[in-house]
């Protein structure tokens, strides 16, 4: 039987050399190399306008 879990990402994250970790957009993946189950995780930048004042 399986519980939801929370997993906190924070810090430095390990980077493949040649990846660009200031790129508009970002995706990890993690592998379970026992049962091949993955998790992944992603976002895209969006600037905001400029503050008024």
């Amino acid at each position: 039987m399986w519980t939801k879990r929370t997993v906190l990402n924070s810090g430095t994250v390990a980077m493949t050399s040649g990846v660009n970790q200031y790129a508009r957009s970002w995706k990890v993946e993690m592998t379970d190399p026992v049962t091949g189950s993955t998790v992944d995780a992603q976002y895209v930048v969006e600037q905001m306008a400029e503050p008024i004042g």
